[in-house]
């Protein structure tokens, strides 16, 4: 099998459903993170209906989901946990073939309270952002959270996962930067002997060109700037709905620069298929991805290991899109 006919085949199936969907529990957040504009947002700020969260998880049962993600760009945490504990175990019982759900958290708000309620659900796995590995970089990186509490939360859900026996997979996140570049190694340290099931680290990225992460950049940052203006991976596999039921672009799309449809009057196939992100996929096939806003100064794909038929010319990328979309176009008349 060549490349173009190992990414048509990737593609009539990503372009019939996303493979993974953020649902934003909450848009509001604790932390002033110098890795994250949140400054420039104007969206609203505010957790996510029940009616929308429903909506959403209802519609995925009819498909093979890797990932149900509860977070987006808030703290999930803000949520009232009961209702947190009520959506993850009605994500997983609606959709029992999803093969995670999960949420990403800055750990602030993981009180004892919090964690037993989490480590008694149905949640598979739960990311803990931590940028330092010690308090003076980790607090001027994550700013206005504290270190010690951190520290305290993290190594109490550790400790009562065990007592409980709890199955839910406890991973941390670290962003290496010029900030924290001399406690990197103190960070995977501290959090493996806690005993944390897997500690994990990933490069800066711009953000959509709002922050200045070339400055931020460690010098051994995989840089591929040839992929720079690949198609985004993303936008072929992952929906994003903000807590008010409007559909981003990308999860990185802090401020809702790009809002692609609205949960709130359709469906997420609907979005997914629609005019608006059939279009930016256009754009970015044939290399106009400069007149996309956030993503035409985005530089996520620089650091993305993508597979080698991602990359192939324009020519071959346009055939093997109009393939997938042609396939997906005879499947839909053939039913009707």
């Amino acid at each position: 099998m060549n490349k173009v006919e190992e990414l048509t085949n990737y593609l009539k199936s990503a372009l019939i459903f996303p493979k993974e969907i953020h649902l934003e529990s909450s848009s509001r957040c604790n932390s002033s993170c110098i890795t994250c504009p949140r400054d420039k947002m104007q969206r609203q700020l505010g957790e996510m209906s029940r009616e929308i969260f429903v909506k959403a998880v209802n519609e995925t049962a009819n498909y093979d989901m890797d990932y149900i993600m509860l977070h987006l760009n808030g703290e999930p945490l803000l949520l009232d946990i009961d209702e947190l504990v009520w959506r993850i175990n009605y994500a997983r019982d609606t959709n029992p073939k999803c093969k995670q759900i999960n949420f990403f958290t800055n750990g602030s708000l993981l009180t004892p309270e919090i964690a037993d309620k989490l480590l008694l659900s149905k949640l598979d796995l739960i990311m803990i952002s931590i940028d330092g590995g010690n308090q003076e970089d980790y607090e001027k990186i994550r700013k206005g959270l504290s270190w010690k509490t951190l520290t305290n939360n993290v190594y109490n859900l550790v400790q009562r996962k065990r007592e409980l026996k709890s199955k839910l997979f406890i991973q941390t996140a670290i962003i290496p930067q010029v900030a924290n570049q001399n406690s990197v190694r103190t960070y995977f340290s501290i959090f493996s002997a806690m005993g944390v099931d897997h500690v994990a680290g990933s490069g800066v990225n711009n953000i959509g060109g709002l922050i200045d992460a070339d400055n931020m950049k460690l010098s051994a940052q995989r840089n591929d700037v040839k992929a720079i203006n690949l198609p985004c991976f993303k936008i072929f596999l992952d929906l994003d709905i903000c807590s008010d039921g409007r559909a981003l672009i990308r999860s990185q799309d802090v401020v809702g620069a790009l809002p692609i449809g609205d949960l709130n009057n359709q469906t997420l196939q609907e979005i997914w298929q629609g005019p608006v992100i059939s279009e930016i996929r256009k754009k970015f096939i044939s290399g106009r991805k400069q007149e996309i806003p956030f993503c035409g100064k985005c530089d996520f794909m620089t650091g993305f290991v993508y597979p080698e038929w991602w990359n192939i010319s324009k020519e071959e990328w346009l055939s093997a899109y109009e393939a997938a979309v042609n396939s997906i176009i005879n499947k839909i008349y053939a039913k009707d």
